[in-house]
C-alpha cells in the first residue's frame, strides 16, 4: 500500500507542478521602466519631457526619484504583489520586475497604468455637454475628491457582479448636483428611430457619465477621439440606464444617500452589455485596478510615464523546464534538495524505526502532496515563503510519526502485546497530533492575514498542511500501523522489524515492571539551564539593542543588505523613430548597429568611445545579453494649437557595464574621466570629462544633429530591498503565538502554555536577531524562518507536554494538582521524551541543512535561519522550558481564589421551618414509613 501510494505522488507532482503559479523567483516575468518628469499643467506631450535631474531633491536631500520609487512600492503592496523588485536608475528612471498571477498580460497593463498614475483630482461630466440643461459643472468639479472607492457585489440572484462604489462628498449640494447629472444623462441618451421601411429618421444619442482624473480646462469628451492626450486623462465612463451609476446601501430603504456606481470594463461585460458569470475572476480584476486607480496617491509636483517594458527570466530558477514537445519540471537546485530531503530521511527513518518507517514517510509524502495541491487549487502564487511553508507541513507530518512510533515502542516496553500496544498508542497520540494541527493552522491563519503579500503564502500553505497532515497522521498512519501489528508474522520478530530492544521488555508473567522509558530516562537536562538561559537572554538583549539602533540609523533597516544593494552603471540610449515598425533612424536602427564596425571598417559607437584604456564595448561582458532594445515603442502625442497633433515612437536602449562608474562627486558636480573618442582616421587624445558629456558630445558630432531625436545618459541603478517586512512578520506571528497559547492553555493549562509560548518566541527572535547581531549581508527574507522556527519551537514542546500528561493519567486526580508531584512529573516526561525529541530536532536539522547546501544561494539566509532557531529551540525545550514551568507552577500555587458562596434556594418553597433546637424533628407525613 506505501509502495502504491509513493509511486502515485511521484507520477503526479509532475502534472500539479505544470500548473503551479509561481512568482518572479521562479518564473519568468516582466519589467517594467518608468520614467519621472516634472508637472506641466499645460503640457502638450503628456509631460513627456522635463525629466528629472541631480538637482531634484527633497526636503532631507535625498533625490526626488527615491520618493517616487516609495509610492511604485507602496502600491505594489496595496496591489498584493508578493515578489517584486524596484530599482532606481539615475534619477529619472524607475524599473519594476515582477511577475503578475499566471502571468496575466492585462494585470501587467492594468500595473502599468497603476504604478504611473497621479489621483487624487477627479471630475464628473457628461459626454455630451451640448444641451441646454447641462447641470452646474462648478459642483462636479470636486464632488468625489478625497473619498475612498470599494468594490461591492450586486446580487443577481444566481451570480453576483462586482462594482466600484465611491461615496459623495457630504452635503445636499452634492447630492443634487449627482442626481441632475444622471438626470441629464438619461433624458439625452435616445435609441435611434426609423420609419416604416427601416430608414433611420433620427440617430441614437448616448449621453454617458464620464470621470475624469486631472483634467484640463479645454478638454471636451468629443477631443478623445483625436487626441492621446485628452483620453488618457478619461479614467472610466459609465451608462445611466438602468440605474447603472448609482448605488444605496441596503440600510438606506429610503433612498437618502447615493453613492457613485462604476461597473468596470472587462471580458466579463460583452459589447450589447451582458455580463458572462463565467468571468467573475476577470471581472473582479478589473474592479480591483479601478478601485485602486480611485485611490491612489496624487503624485503632487511630478509624473511618472510609463515607458516600455521587457521580459525578465527566474531571478532565482525555473521550477518549470519548456521543451519542445513538453513541459516538465527543472531539476534545479530547489527540486534536487527536494529528492534529497526525501530519500535520505526514507534511509534515517527507517535506522530509528524499520519497517515503520515506510508508513511515515509516506505520511509525509501524501501530507505534502495534499498541501501543494491545496495550494495549487487556491491559486496562490508559489515563492520561497510557501516553500518554506511545505517543509513546514513535512514536519508536522514528521511529528506525528515520530509521536506514535515512540508511544508504540512505550507500550511494547510496559510488556503489551502488538495490537494492544497499537491500539493504546493510537489513542496517546491523537490529542498531540490534533494540538500540532490547530497550531500550524492558528499560526498559519494569522500570518496569512496580517504579514504581508509574500509572507501570506507560508500561511497559505501552514493553514493546507495543517489540515492535510492531521488528517493522513489521524487515518493513514493509524491504518498502517493497524495492518503492520495484525500481521501474523510481525508478532514473534517485532523487535527486530520496530528498532525494540527484546532485553528491556518486561515478563508480565512473572510480574515484571517497564524499566525503560527512554535513552535519557535517567538524564538531567536541569544542569544546563543556567548556561542556556544566560546565552538566550544575552542574545535577546543584543537583538533588542541592535534592532532599535541600526533601525533608527538605517531608516528602519535593522539588516546588512550592502551586498544585496550593490550599484552598478548602465548608458541608456532613447531613440525618436516617425514609425511604430522600426527605428527611422540607421546609426540606432538595432543592436547591431552599436557594436563593431561597418561595411566600411568604420567602428560603432560602442567602439569608439575609450574610458581611460577600455572601449565601451570592453566593459559589456556579453553584448548579445547585456545590451537591450525595447520590442514595443512609447506613443508622444503631440497636441496641435489647431488640426491633428503629431505622434512620435520612442525606443529604448539599455546597455549593461561589468564596471560600476561613480558619476557624481560629493557635491554633486560630474565625476570626470579620461575620454578619448575616434574621430574617423584615428584615436583623439584623452580628455578629462564628464561621461554624459562625452558620449552625447560624440553622438552629436557623428551621428545626429538633431538633439530631439535622442537622449543618451549613464546612469547608476540603486536596488531597494522591500518585502517582506519585518514588522510585518512580526504582527503576524505575534498574533499566531498567542493565540496557539489561549488554544494550548485550554488543553494542558497556564502554566504549560507560557512555557511554550515563551520558549517559541525567544527562539523565532534569537535566530532573526542572530543575523542582525554579526552583520551577516543577507536580505529581509531571513526573517521567513524565524516562522518555522516558532512552530517546530511548539512542536518540540509538545513532546513534553503529552509526557506529562500521560505521567498524569495514571495516578489520582487528588494527587495531580499537588506541586511536588508536578515538579515531580515535568523532570521525569523531559528525560523519557528527550530521546524522541532529539530525533525529531535531528530530522528536522537535516531538511534544513540539505536545502541550505543544495538549495539556491538566494535564500541560504532562510533556512540557516531555521537551523540557527532550531537549535535554541532544542535547547531551550530540554533545559529552560522545565525551569520556566516549574517558577510558574510555583507562583501560580501562591494564588489562593475563593470560591462565592452562593444562598441555596429550596425548590419549589419552603415546606416546614428548619428546627433550629437540638431535639430531632418528627416526621410531619403520617404513614411515612408504613
Amino acid at each position: 500500500m506505501c509502495a502504491t501510494l509513493l509511486i502515485g505522488i511521484g507520477a503526479s507532482t509532475a502534472p500539479l507542478m505544470q500548473e503551479m503559479n509561481s512568482d518572479l523567483a521562479y518564473a519568468e516575468g516582466k519589467t517594467l521602466y518608468f520614467k519621472a518628469s516634472h508637472f506641466e499643467e499645460n503640457s502638450i506631450n503628456g509631460n513627456y519631457d522635463n525629466f528629472l535631474n541631480a538637482e531634484d531633491i527633497n526636503s532631507s536631500g535625498n533625490p526626488v526619484i527615491d520618493d517616487l520609487s516609495n509610492v511604485v512600492r507602496e502600491r505594489l503592496d496595496t496591489w498584493g504583489m508578493s515578489e517584486y523588485e524596484v530599482n532606481t536608475q539615475g534619477y529619472d528612471t524607475i524599473s519594476v520586475s515582477l511577475r503578475t498571477s499566471n502571468n496575466s498580460e492585462t494585470q501587467y497593463s492594468y500595473l502599468e497604468q497603476y504604478l504611473s498614475f497621479s489621483g487624487g483630482d477627479y471630475e464628473l461630466g457628461a459626454s455630451n455637454t451640448s444641451f441646454s440643461d447641462y447641470p452646474d459643472a462648478d459642483v462636479l468639479k470636486t464632488i468625489i475628491d478625497d473619498q475612498e472607492a470599494t468594490i461591492k457585489d450586486i446580487d443577481m440572484g444566481s451570480y453576483k457582479v462586482p462594482v466600484v462604489v465611491v461615496p459623495l462628498k457630504e452635503g445636499d449640494t452634492y447630492k443634487e448636483a449627482f442626481k441632475n447629472l444622471l438626470k441629464y444623462c438619461t433624458d439625452n441618451t435616445k435609441e435611434a428611430t426609423t420609419d416604416s421601411e427601416g430608414n433611420t429618421t433620427e440617430e441614437a444619442v448616448n449621453t454617458l457619465l464620464v470621470v475624469w482624473a486631472n483634467r484640463k480646462e479645454d478638454d471636451t469628451y468629443d477631443k478623445a477621439e483625436s487626441d492621446q492626450n485628452v483620453k488618457n486623462r478619461i479614467l472610466t465612463v459609465e451608462s445611466t440606464k438602468n440605474d447603472n451609476a448609482v448605488w444605496y446601501d441596503e440600510a438606506d430603504t429610503d433612498k437618502e444617500t447615493p453613492y457613485l456606481q462604476l461597473i468596470p470594463s472587462s471580458s466579463a461585460i460583452s459589447s450589447d452589455g451582458n455580463y458572462d458569470p463565467s468571468k467573475t475572476k476577470e471581472a473582479y480584476e478589473a474592479a480591483v485596478f479601478l478601485c485602486n486607480m480611485f485611490n491612489a496617491s496624487n503624485l503632487g509636483e511630478y509624473r511618472l510615464n510609463f515607458t516600455y517594458s521587457e521580459k525578465t527570466n527566474a531571478t532565482v530558477e525555473s521550477l518549470i523546464s519548456v521543451g519542445n514537445y513538453a513541459i516538465n519540471p527543472a531539476m534545479g537546485r530547489t527540486l534536487l534538495s527536494t529528492v534529497v530531503v526525501f530519500v535520505f530521511l526514507c534511509i534515517l527513518l527507517a535506522l530509528f524505526d524499520r519497517i515503520l518507517a515506510l508508513a511515515e514517510i509516506t505520511s509525509i509524502g501524501l501530507s505534502c502532496f495534499g498541501a501543494f495541491g491545496l495550494f495549487v487549487a487556491f491559486g496562490a502564487q508559489f515563492n520561497i515563503a510557501a516553500l518554506l511553508g511545505l517543509m513546514a507541513t513535512c514536519l508536522i507530518a514528521l511529528f506525528g510519526g515520530l509521536y506514535y512510533s515512540s508511544r508504540l515502542k512505550d507500550e511494547l516496553y510496559k510488556g503489551r502485546t502488538l495490537k494492544k500496544a497499537h491500539q493504546e498508542a493510537s489513542k496517546k497520540a491523537l490529542l498531540p497530533t490534533l494540538d500540532a494541527g490547530v497550531i500550524s493552522i492558528i499560526i498559519g491563519t494569522f500570518v496569512y492575514l496580517f504579514a504581508g503579500d509574500l509572507t501570506s503564502k507560508f500561511g497559505v500553505m501552514l493553514v493546507c498542511g495543517g489540515l492535510i497532515a492531521t488528517i493522513v497522521n489521524i487515518i493513514f498512519l493509524r491504518l498502517a500501523g493497524f495492518l503492520l501489528t495484525s500481521d501474523n508474522s510481525m508478532q514473534s520478530k517485532f523487535s527486530k522489524q520496530l528498532n525494540v530492544n527484546e532485553e528491556k521488555i518486561p515478563d508480565l508473567v512473572k510480574e515484571e515492571k517497564q524499566t525503560y522509558f527512554g535513552p535519557y530516562q535517567d538524564k538531567n537536562f536541569s544542569k544546563g539551564k543556567i548556561w542556556t538561559s544566560l546565552i538566550s537572554m544575552a542574545f535577546v538583549l543584543a537583538g533588542i539593542g541592535t534592532m532599535i539602533g541600526f533601525g533608527l540609523t538605517n531608516n528602519g533597516d535593522v539588516y546588512n543588505d550592502a551586498a544585496y544593494k550593490q550599484q552598478e552603471t548602465v548608458l541608456r540610449l532613447d531613440i525618436r523613430s516617425e514609425n511604430a515598425e522600426y527605428i527611422t533612424i540607421p546609426s540606432f536602427a538595432d543592436t547591431a548597429h552599436l557594436y563593431g564596425e561597418d561595411e566600411n571598417g568604420e567602428p560603432y559607437l560602442l567602439n569608439s568611445i575609450k574610458i581611460g584604456e577600455d572601449t565601451l564595448i570592453d566593459l559589456i561582458n556579453d553584448p548579445s545579453k547585456d545590451i537591450k532594445l525595447s520590442e514595443n515603442p512609447k506613443e508622444e502625442y503631440i497636441t496641435a494649437e489647431a488640426g491633428k497633433g503629431t505622434t512620435y515612437y520612442w525606443f529604448y536602449y539599455e546597455i549593461k557595464l561589468n564596471k560600476y562608474l561613480p558619476l557624481l562627486d560629493e557635491s554633486k558636480g560630474d565625476i570626470s574621466y579620461s575620454i578619448s573618442t575616434y574621430n574617423g582616421s584615428g584615436w583623439t587624445e584623452p580628455t578629462n570629462i564628464g561621461l554624459n558629456d562625452a558620449v552625447s558630445n560624440y553622438i552629436e558630432e557623428r551621428f545626429l544633429s538633431e538633439t530631439a531625436n535622442y537622449l543618451s545618459y549613464f546612469a547608476t541603478v540603486t536596488p531597494e530591498v522591500g518585502q517582506p517586512y519585518l514588522s510585518s512578520i512580526a504582527l503576524g506571528l505575534g498574533l499566531g503565538i498567542l493565540l496557539a497559547c489561549v488554544y494550548l492553555t485550554l488543553r494542558y493549562g497556564i502554566s504549560r502554555s507560557l512555557s511554550m509560548g515563551i520558549i517559541a518566541t525567544a527562539s523565532s527572535f534569537i535566530s532573526t536577531a542572530f543575523f542582525v547581531i554579526t552583520r551577516i549581508s543577507v536580505s529581509p527574507i531571513v526573517a521567513l524562518g524565524s516562522i518555522g522556527v516558532a512552530l517546530i519551537a511548539f512542536l518540540l514542546s509538545l513532546y513534553i507536554a503529552g509526557g506529562e500528561k500521560e505521567i498524569s493519567s495514571s495516578v489520582h486526580e487528588k494527587d495531580r494538582n499537588n506541586v511536588e508531584f508536578k515538579l515531580e512529573t515535568i523532570k521525569k516526561a523531559t528525560s523519557r521524551q528527550a530521546g524522541t525529541l532529539i530525533v525529531f530536532g535531528l530530522l528536522s536539522a537535516y531538511v534544513g541543512i540539505v536545502y541550505f547546501a543544495f538549495g539556491p544561494s538566494a535564500f541560504m539566509s532562510c533556512y540557516l535561519n531555521m537551523i540557527i532557531g532550531l537549535a535554541f529551540a532544542v535547547a531551550l525545550v530540554l533545559t529552560v522550558y522545565p525551569f520556566i514551568y516549574e517558577g510558574l507552577i510555583k507562583a501560580f500555587s501562591h494564588i489562593k481564589i475563593k470560591p462565592i458562596k452562593r444562598k441555596k434556594k429550596n425548590v419549589g418553597g419552603q415546606l416546614m421551618k428548619k428546627n433550629k433546637s437540638a431535639e430531632p424533628e418528627e416526621a410531619i407525613f403520617i404513614g411515612i414509613n408504613d
